[in-house]
């Protein structure tokens, strides 16, 4: 059990990861290709691979959350949308200012 990371390489280059966790579940994450290697396979190529090291593990269930261009990928792979999550985003505005940290009291 523990995490199983990949690396796709086209011609040596870096184009594709996927990191595996198997604990008492199945877990893709961070599946990603490079713009230009996207649909060429590479994310089919990762996520099958790990789906495989995932079974041969024993597991038979496996869990991911994608996004819109990801969800066909895994849709096409037999995975079916179990839930929805909300995503929350937070862009400060230019005039916001950051605060340099400071030390906390010590109670010295």
């Amino acid at each position: 059990s523990g995490w199983h990371l990949y690396l796709a390489r086209i011609d040596d280059r870096p184009v594709g990861t996927c990191a595996l966790h198997l604990g008492s579940t199945a877990g893709l994450y961070s599946v990603g290709t490079i713009p230009a290697a996207r649909r060429q396979g590479v994310g089919t190529a990762l996520t099958k691979r790990a789906l495989a090291n995932a079974r041969s593990a024993g597991h038979t269930i496996a869990s991911l959350t994608a996004s819109g261009p990801g969800a066909l990928l895994y849709g096409a792979l037999g995975f079916k949308d179990y839930c929805r999550f909300r995503e929350y985003v937070w862009r400060p505005s230019p005039s916001h200012q950051a605060t340099k940290p400071r030390a906390l009291d010590s109670g010295r």
